[in-house]
């Protein structure tokens, strides 16, 4: 009898870091083994050459992340934004090579890969791009204060843009036929349409939840969010 707890995967969205969910920590580390992956060029991993790349970078954390773990038991991912873009791609990575799947995937904050971005902004000069980046929610006005810590962030929220605005989708040989749930604010920049276009990707039904907000509003959601993850636990 495998009495090891369920693995939650936890991948960040554009410019995080393994410390992006910390709040939701502690509640589900109470139902999971919980695995926050550090992306190259940040944190731990400061010394390391950011990669420009999603295909790459999903390669990378194949390697790095999901073979060295013992998939012999629930695994679920979650991302938001960048970090469902990457959970998508590794999760059919996974199917690709015959491990065993994931039990849920739950994405946020992302439209379909099928929908091209309409809108790019990692090529911006810097005080156009943290505009943009102010719209979007998220980045307290406090930050935006400091120079030091824009001059630091910048280079790696940029490279994070590029990984996901040059991303072409192509149309996965097999589709996923996982549990899956798409999360996404009311208030955030797309349509219904692309959102729900999810669905092409996953035989199974989906699950579609929207909750109040902008692109971040998962952390106006942090109880509510924290709970689903919890919940889903067979």
């Amino acid at each position: 009898m495998n009495n090891k707890k369920p693995l939650l995967i936890l991948f960040p969205f554009a410019g995080g870091n393994s410390l992006s969910y910390r709040e939701m920590l502690e509640p589900l580390q109470t139902v999971y083994e919980v695995v926050t992956p550090e992306l190259p060029g940040r944190e731990a991993l400061s010394n390391t050459p950011l990669i420009d790349d999603i295909n790459t970078l999903v390669d990378y954390l194949f390697m790095k992340v999901i073979k060295p773990l013992e998939l012999d038991r629930q695994y679920i991912f979650y991302g938001h934004s960048m970090g469902a873009l990457l959970a998508y791609l590794l999760a059919n990575k996974i199917k690709q090579e015959n491990l065993p799947h994931p039990t849920h995937l739950i994405v946020s904050g992302r439209n379909a890969p099928c929908f091209r971005r309409s809108k790019f902004i990692h090529h911006l000069p810097s005080t156009e791009f943290w505009d943009s980046l102010k719209n979007m929610g998220g980045i307290p006005d406090e930050f935006l204060e400091y120079q030091e810590l824009k001059d630091y962030f910048e280079p790696i929220i940029k490279n994070d843009f590029k990984l996901v605005e040059n991303y072409n989708y192509t149309i996965a040989q097999y589709s996923l036929d996982v549990p899956m749930t798409v999360i996404y604010g009311d208030q955030e920049d797309m349509t219904k349409e692309s959102v729900y276009a999810w669905q092409q990707e996953n035989k199974q039904p989906i699950n579609f939840i929207e909750m109040q907000g902008n692109h971040f509003f998962i952390f106006d959601h942090m109880p509510v969010l924290t709970n689903y993850l919890t919940s889903i636990v067979k």
